[in-house]
């Protein structure tokens, strides 16, 4: 009988782990600490950037700088600046010359949504575009796209 509870006790620990019920022992956080992280935009960048082994801070620092709202004390993922043409928490201006168009080539949609503009900026910050688009043909503007591509970055 202590046999059977004991592998019973094992089994649940197992399966609770299985499916993340358990505390997260990454930066020692529980699961709603985990799910907070994850669901707030800095979260959502120390995520992704640690993903792809990148440091996190300078990419937090280039979403504050371009789209901090004063008035609410947050980063503002529906942020508009430049006259109406920089979009999004990464700000992508809808210029000729502007990333909305790489990033929309790129295969992300909106600029609105916060987790592909994030996904996009640790690509960028990676240096997966670095070589610019290959597929792009050749009279496509976009070459080598970096994170000096953004003023705040500079």
């Amino acid at each position: 009988m202590i046999r059977f509870r004991l592998v019973c006790c094992i089994w649940i620990i197992v399966c609770c782990l299985a499916l993340g019920a358990l505390p997260a022992e990454a930066e020692g956080l529980d699961q709603h600490e985990r799910h907070a992280e994850i669901t707030s935009i800095e979260g959502l960048i120390r995520y992704h950037a640690r993903s792809r082994g990148l440091r996190p801070e300078p990419l937090i620092a280039l979403v504050v700088c371009e789209a901090w709202n004063p008035e609410t004390q947050e980063i503002d993922p529906l942020a508009i600046g430049d006259d109406g043409h920089s979009h999004g928490p990464i700000q992508l201006h809808d210029g000729d010359k502007g990333l909305l168009r790489h990033y929309r080539y790129a295969g992300f949609e909106s600029p609105y949504d916060t987790e592909q503009a994030i996904v996009y900026l640790v690509k960028v910050a990676a240096g997966d575009y670095l070589s610019g688009m290959p597929e792009a043909p050749p009279t496509h503007p976009y070459g080598r796209v970096a994170l000096d591509r953004w003023s705040c970055a500079r």
